[in-house]
């Protein structure tokens, strides 16, 4: 899989990175915990272990040093839970198995709330379920995470193109203010303007996005979105 191959290259050169980037030879106890402080509020928490550990080393009856340590590493824990069961959902989508899917994709919001992609995958698994309010309601809580990714707008104007033509004309009308190349706002609108009659600003729609991309109309993914 891509996706778990990047992670699986991210996180070796994020090792590496640690074994070289940190050097607390000169650096006081307080000074290494507000290291691991501030590289635990960044996320960093494989940093943030390895400077509490520098802590303990040097004193091992710091102050609240093994709690702060615990919490990094239950922050490492969750996010491998996370990564795991979002794997295992795309393993059941891609079969078919889309309660399956749906279910390890809960598990890993579980795990970890903020994960995007397991919002994303559960929303394209309600698509493709043909519950398309659900799918509305995952694109939603995507964009919260994250407001600036173009596939869940595209993941949202899919949803809303099946479920509320008139709701997605207006919404792509908005996205394409902000993406007047993506082909697939431009197909989404003509889909949905289509099924309220309007042929001929329908038309005008596909006209652009086959102009922007030849071979959106033949796309077997857009047969399951539309």
């Amino acid at each position: 899989m891509k996706l778990k191959g990047v992670l699986i290259l991210f996180s070796i050169l994020f090792i590496m990175n640690t074994c070289f980037a940190i050097n607390n030879d000169s650096k006081t106890t307080d000074e290494l915990y507000e290291e691991g402080k501030e590289y635990y509020n960044n996320g960093s928490y494989l940093k943030a272990v390895e400077c509490y550990d520098k802590v303990l080393e040097m004193d091992p009856k710091y102050p609240r040093i093994m709690l702060t340590k615990n919490l990094a590493l239950s922050k490492i824990n969750r996010s491998e839970r996370a990564i795991e069961y979002y794997d295992n959902g795309t393993y059941f989508y891609n079969r078919g198995q889309y309660e399956n899917a749906i279910a390890c994709y809960e598990e890993a919001l579980k795990a970890d709330p903020n994960y995007t992609y397991a919002v994303v995958f559960k929303g394209v698994v309600f698509i493709s379920l043909k519950q398309y309010e659900d799918a509305v309601e995952c694109s939603d809580k995507a964009l919260e995470l994250d407001p600036n990714h173009v596939s869940l707008w595209l993941c949202k104007a899919g949803a809303l193109a099946n479920s509320n033509p008139n709701e997605c004309i207006e919404y792509c009308s908005e996205a394409l203010k902000l993406y007047p190349n993506d082909s697939l706002f431009w197909f989404f609108k003509g889909s949905s303007l289509s099924k309220i009659d309007k042929c001929e600003e329908a038309d005008e729609c596909f006209d652009r996005a086959v102009e922007l991309n030849p071979t959106i109309l033949y796309l077997g993914y857009v047969k399951d979105l539309t």
